[in-house]
């Protein structure tokens, strides 16, 4: 991929790893909600030689992505926060994929709380989302039922 985004960066180890993974001239624009953790990000990019390839935003990726709503990606990793997963999906998805473009949803069954009757905040964001994906017929969809599960979705 030329250009990926990942929304919820800890403290970078996704995307150092798809840094090093990648070509040279690949961007990475990663977006981080608490400031402890994109200071421990930041300086982990820097360590490691990759402040240049990756772009770090500190803040809400809500608000984050109406400043990137013009860059169209190869590549999103949505890991960030559960209860904002379809709020944050819908404005990727009006804003920032094209055909083809490969989207990486983390925590898909999150600790099985999205079978309960009744979810936690989290639990719940996360099973909007899946409903979402389940009705729509923009993707192909593949479920890896690994740890926490994670959901491939091609954008048709």
């Amino acid at each position: 991929p030329k250009k990926i985004l990942e929304i919820g960066t800890f403290v970078g180890v996704s995307s150092l790893t798809m840094a090093n993974a990648t070509e040279k001239n690949c961007k990475i624009f990663t977006i981080e909600k608490f400031k402890e953790f994109f200071d421990i990000a930041k300086y982990n990019f820097r360590k490691n030689k990759f402040d240049k390839k990756i772009n770090i935003y500190n803040g809400d990726a809500t608000d984050i992505l109406q400043k990137l709503k013009k860059i169209k990606f190869n590549l999103i990793f949505l890991d960030g926060d559960k209860g904002k997963y379809l709020k944050i999906f819908k404005m990727i998805e009006k804003n920032n994929i094209k055909k083809g473009s490969i989207i990486i949803v983390d925590n898909f069954f999150f600790h099985g709380d999205v079978l309960n009757k009744s979810q936690s905040k989290k639990g719940s964001g996360v099973k909007k989302l899946g409903l979402y994906i389940s009705k729509s017929k923009k993707y192909d969809v593949t479920l890896l039922p690994i740890y926490d599960g994670i959901a491939l979705l091609k954008k048709k």
